[in-house]
């Protein structure tokens, strides 16, 4: 070959092998990705629940344009089996900032499932129909779009954490629990202590506190204990530790754990793009709730059932990411019993933040009165009485005289012209 064939063969053999290089960072950084909201996943809830036969959806809010979502599911064995997952966490990625959210939904949560005559635990719809149909379960349940899903079994999430180098979390209190039927053994100390995979998942598993896996200990505050704390916890130091291993770029058998630990949907240059924007996230920044509800027994079975105000707000605040959300208090001023409690769901329903429900200063009024707490608020109001009717007020004396909660930017009174 002449010398300028020879220049040409090295030139074409390093431009493959540049692509190469290229072709396996690409794919490194798509398994990373994978393994932050994978790992994110498998730490999340598994709770027990409870009742209530719950109506289709929670609204009909999509989330659409920058906001992102991801169901990650955890099941217990391989991840091409159709078994039941014993974890679904539905993540948020806001494309204009790179922030994430969490809501956790507990396996027993009461569903209806697409095509399924009947109420069933939502953990069921993927044994029934895979990742697909669980998704669209979760996009009935909560009213918002998911395009991806990530999937992880046990046997992969424990792979990963050894592949992390484990994590280190402060273990609360001497865990042991045996169940031999399950071929399950828990068996940590306490203290501050790395876990590997194995002790890591015994961690996330534990539920012998007598809390199990999810107790709503205060319903004013909507505050839950049990396993849940834990798992969040979890997350916390698993994703700290995540976001700052750079060492895992080195790791050569990172890839072919991946590949049988993660099942996704997620095309590889959607994923690059979205770990563009969360790479500089940190655990901090990860805002994290649990479906509101509380457990009861339906014909001899636990279920967690949804409380549908609470959980609406929730979902407007972490999932739809409604930041100019309309803050509104709903007083009774027609003295019809339950009539203020409606008008506060079908504000919640439609969006609206409702700080307070209460009873007006007196049960006479004549009209409904939709009354702004200043003047730029008008806007504001006038879309809440687009929703139930009445006249919006701003300059009167009775607008003036109103005793109105300090939370609230819209105050609604009720009156005897009113009808839901």
């Amino acid at each position: 070959m002449t010398p300028e064939e020879l220049a040409l063969k090295r030139k074409e053999i390093e431009e493959k092998r540049r692509l190469r290089r290229e072709m396996r960072r690409k794919r490194m950084l798509f398994y990373i990705f994978c393994i932050v909201l994978g790992l994110i996943l498998l730490a999340g809830t598994a709770y027990w629940s409870y009742y209530h036969s719950l109506p289709l959806g929670l609204g009909t809010s999509r989330a659409e344009g920058p906001i992102v979502n991801i169901l990650l599911l955890g099941v217990d064995s391989g991840i091409d089996q159709a078994t039941r997952s014993d974890t679904m966490i539905l993540f948020s990625l806001d494309k204009r900032d790179g922030s994430i959210s969490a809501l956790s939904i507990p396996r027993d949560t009461r569903v209806t499932i697409p095509g399924r005559r009947g109420t069933y635990r939502v953990n069921a719809a993927h044994a029934l129909g895979g990742p697909m149909l669980a998704v669209r379960t979760t996009e009935q349940l909560l009213g918002v779009e998911i395009p991806y899903y990530v999937r992880i079994d046990y046997e992969g999430f424990k792979a990963i954490v050894d592949t992390l180098g484990g994590v280190v979390i402060d273990v609360e209190r001497r865990m042991y629990y045996e169940d031999r039927a399950q071929g399950l053994k828990i068996d940590l100390q306490r203290g501050l202590q790395r876990l590997n995979g194995d002790q890591a998942l015994q961690y996330v598993r534990y539920r012998s506190d007598g809390m199990g896996d999810v107790s709503l200990v205060d319903p004013a505050q909507g505050a839950y204990a049990g396993r849940v704390e834990r798992q969040l916890k979890f997350v916390r130091a698993l994703v700290k530790q995540s976001l700052s291993a750079r060492h895992l770029v080195n790791a050569p058998e990172l890839i072919s754990q991946l590949f049988d630990a993660v099942d996704t949907n997620i095309p590889p240059d959607v994923a690059l793009r979205l770990l563009m924007l969360v790479k500089d996230a940190s655990p901090q920044d990860i805002a994290t709730a649990v479906l509101p509800g509380e457990g009861a027994t339906v014909g001899g079975a636990s279920y967690w059932v949804v409380n549908r105000p609470k959980a609406q707000e929730v979902i407007n605040k972490l999932i739809i990411r409604r930041g100019d959300m309309v803050r509104v208090e709903v007083l009774n001023g027609n003295g019809i019993d339950g009539t203020a409690s409606r008008v506060a769901d079908l504000l919640r329903q439609q969006g609206f933040e409702v700080v307070a429900v209460s009873n007006a200063d007196r049960f006479d009024y004549a009209t409904t009165a939709v009354i702004p707490r200043q003047v730029d608020l008008i806007p504001a109001a006038e879309q809440v009485a687009g929703v139930i009717g009445g006249q919006v007020l701003s300059a009167s004396p009775a607008a003036r005289n109103i005793r109105r909660s300090a939370d609230a930017d819209v105050t609604v009174i009720l009156g005897k012209d009113f009808s839901i």
